[in-house]
Protein backbone atom coordinates (compact mmCIF):
# COMPACT_ATOMS: atom_id res chain seq x y z
CA UNK A 1 0.00 0.00 0.00
CA UNK A 2 0.96 3.58 -1.57
CA UNK A 3 1.50 6.57 1.10
CA UNK A 4 1.31 10.23 -0.64
CA UNK A 5 5.25 10.38 -0.86
CA UNK A 6 4.97 6.80 -2.36
CA UNK A 7 2.17 8.25 -4.91
CA UNK A 8 4.92 11.13 -5.95
CA UNK A 9 8.15 9.38 -5.88
CA UNK A 10 6.56 6.98 -8.57
CA UNK A 11 4.35 9.76 -10.51
CA UNK A 12 7.61 11.63 -10.66
CA UNK A 13 10.09 8.35 -12.54
CA UNK A 14 7.06 7.93 -14.67
CA UNK A 15 7.04 11.60 -15.57
CA UNK A 16 10.71 11.76 -16.28
CA UNK A 17 10.90 8.85 -18.53
CA UNK A 18 8.13 10.71 -20.34
CA UNK A 19 11.29 13.83 -20.78
CA UNK A 20 9.55 16.01 -17.79
CA UNK A 21 11.48 17.71 -15.90
CA UNK A 22 10.33 18.13 -12.14
CA UNK A 23 10.30 21.62 -10.88
CA UNK A 24 8.96 20.67 -7.78
CA UNK A 25 8.23 17.58 -5.34
CA UNK A 26 6.95 18.24 -2.11
CA UNK A 27 6.79 15.30 0.43
CA UNK A 28 3.60 15.25 3.51
CA UNK A 29 6.49 17.52 5.81
CA UNK A 30 6.27 20.51 2.73
CA UNK A 31 3.63 22.66 1.75
CA UNK A 32 2.77 23.68 -1.91
CA UNK A 33 1.75 21.96 -5.28
CA UNK A 34 2.99 18.12 -4.47
CA UNK A 35 4.56 17.94 -7.88
CA UNK A 36 5.17 20.18 -10.84
CA UNK A 37 7.11 19.03 -13.86
CA UNK A 38 7.66 20.43 -17.46
CA UNK A 39 9.03 19.52 -20.82
CA UNK A 40 11.03 21.61 -22.75
CA UNK A 41 7.51 23.30 -24.48
CA UNK A 42 7.31 25.41 -21.32
CA UNK A 43 4.24 24.25 -20.21
CA UNK A 44 3.47 22.80 -17.15
CA UNK A 45 1.93 20.02 -15.07
CA UNK A 46 0.46 20.72 -11.78
CA UNK A 47 -0.29 17.24 -9.75
CA UNK A 48 -1.67 17.03 -6.52
CA UNK A 49 -1.05 13.46 -4.76
CA UNK A 50 -2.90 11.25 -2.25
CA UNK A 51 -2.26 8.01 -0.74
CA UNK A 52 -4.10 5.28 0.44
CA UNK A 53 -2.35 5.29 4.17
CA UNK A 54 -0.35 7.51 6.68
CA UNK A 55 2.79 8.08 5.57
CA UNK A 56 3.70 9.87 9.45
CA UNK A 57 5.61 6.43 11.16
CA UNK A 58 3.98 6.13 14.82
CA UNK A 59 0.28 7.88 13.34
CA UNK A 60 -2.83 5.27 14.31
CA UNK A 61 -2.95 4.66 10.14
CA UNK A 62 0.48 4.08 9.45
CA UNK A 63 0.71 0.97 7.81
CA UNK A 64 -2.91 0.44 7.68
CA UNK A 65 -5.34 1.22 4.22
CA UNK A 66 -7.78 4.43 5.23
CA UNK A 67 -11.08 3.42 6.04
CA UNK A 68 -14.14 4.26 3.56
CA UNK A 69 -14.87 7.15 5.07
CA UNK A 70 -10.76 8.87 5.03
CA UNK A 71 -10.99 7.21 1.31
CA UNK A 72 -13.72 10.08 0.30
CA UNK A 73 -12.44 12.41 2.41
CA UNK A 74 -8.78 12.56 0.94
CA UNK A 75 -10.25 11.97 -2.74
CA UNK A 76 -12.72 14.85 -2.31
CA UNK A 77 -10.32 17.10 -1.03
CA UNK A 78 -7.49 16.28 -3.48
CA UNK A 79 -10.00 16.85 -6.22
CA UNK A 80 -11.25 20.16 -4.55
CA UNK A 81 -7.50 21.10 -4.69
CA UNK A 82 -6.90 20.21 -7.88
CA UNK A 83 -9.84 22.41 -9.48
CA UNK A 84 -8.13 24.89 -7.27
CA UNK A 85 -5.12 24.52 -9.51
CA UNK A 86 -6.64 24.22 -12.71
CA UNK A 87 -8.91 27.77 -11.55
CA UNK A 88 -5.18 29.68 -10.95
CA UNK A 89 -3.13 28.09 -13.75
CA UNK A 90 -5.31 27.16 -16.46
CA UNK A 91 -4.99 30.70 -18.24
CA UNK A 92 -1.60 30.34 -18.78
CA UNK A 93 -1.37 26.95 -20.46
CA UNK A 94 -0.64 24.95 -17.12
CA UNK A 95 -2.08 21.44 -17.41
CA UNK A 96 -3.43 20.01 -13.40
CA UNK A 97 -3.54 16.39 -12.27
CA UNK A 98 -4.70 14.24 -9.64
CA UNK A 99 -2.32 10.97 -8.48
CA UNK A 100 -3.95 8.05 -6.62
CA UNK A 101 -2.77 4.99 -5.44
CA UNK A 102 -3.98 2.12 -7.72
CA UNK A 103 -6.28 -0.15 -5.64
Amino acid sequence: MLNENDVVKAVCSHLERGGYVIRQRCTTKQHGIDIIAQKETGKRLLIEAKGATSSRDGSARFGKNFTDNQVWDRVAKGFYTAVCLHSAHSKSGDRVGLALPAL
